[in-house]
């Protein structure tokens, strides 16, 4: 289980409490969310960072083959791992990915302006600012109320819900204070240059049985969300072991409307692998 940007293996909560003890969950914090250590100063890490990451705790389980669900950004990793180690995943279920997938839009345009606004996005302004990114005496100070009452608001949760995601991510700092765990330059993880073409082909060939649970208020407003909605498009008419399931819920469907969420990946984990798969 992969969580997503800046989140941790606690955004899972909510779903896990409804899915059966018949399958062994495993699920970790990247370096620098939750409770992992964050990658030493200098250079901004990458997806492919998270990879490596993702490789190592298979490695530690000794998983020769193994089912991958993800929020968000995890979803990518998924993918890309399925890409680097193919027919190692039996399935992938991904919960809302398709917010990540509209990151992927200024790495798959060639103007000139795209350009310059994703260098100077990612690296000019981390570079220009890097003892505020790599010093923890800049993390801001925060009460419990204050950290529950920004999460709740900023990611559309109640503080219940809210409070659960912050469990893995406060760090108490004396006098009824806390500081985030994230690592700040997290914030700029980079991704994986690619052209959309072979975007569209790490998505759709040599690809295990797939579940996308999509939030059904996505609405293509900006064009990082229509580049989103023109990928799943993509995806699900071009890869026949792909299906896509809109859920009630924003992009933390998965948090605000698990027991809708559940069943899905209940019924997709327990029907069989070959019922899934293309019959080309």
């Amino acid at each position: 289980m992969c969580h997503g940007f800046m989140d941790s293996a606690a955004t899972f909560i909510p779903l896990l409490e409804l899915l059966p003890d018949s399958y062994y969950y495993v699920a970790f914090d990247f370096p620098g969310h939750g409770l992992s250590d964050p990658y030493p100063a200098g250079m901004l890490p990458s997806l492919t960072h998270l990879l490596g990451v993702t490789r190592r705790v298979v490695d530690h389980m000794t998983w020769e083959r193994f089912n991958f669900l993800s929020h968000s950004m995890g979803g990518l990793v998924g993918a890309f791992y399925n890409a680097i180690y193919p027919n190692t995943i039996n399935k992938i279920i991904n919960l809302d990915i398709s917010t990540a997938l509209g990151s992927f839009l200024t790495a798959s345009t060639t103007g000139t302006a795209e350009l310059s606004s994703w260098y100077l996005y990612l690296y000019d302004e981390y570079y220009g600012n890097y003892n505020r990114y790599n010093s923890p005496d800049t993390r801001r100070l925060v009460t419990y109320e204050e950290a529950v009452s920004s999460v709740a608001r900023n990611r559309k949760v109640t503080e219940e819900q809210a409070a659960i995601l912050l469990s893995r991510s406060l760090i108490p700092a004396g006098d009824g204070k806390f500081h985030y765990s994230w690592d700040p330059k997290m914030k700029k993880i980079t991704n994986i240059t690619l052209s959309r073409d072979t975007l569209t082909h790490i998505f759709t060939k040599r690809t295990p049985p797939t579940l996308n649970l999509t939030s059904s208020e996505l609405k293509p407003e900006d064009p990082f969300t229509q580049f989103s909605v023109d990928m799943m498009r993509v995806i699900q008419e071009t890869a026949a072991n792909h299906e896509t399931v809109f859920v009630k819920g924003g992009h933390d469907l998965h948090v605000t409307n698990a027991r809708e969420v559940a069943p899905y990946v209940v019924e997709f984990l327990d029907r069989p692998f070959n019922a899934c798969l293309s019959k080309l």
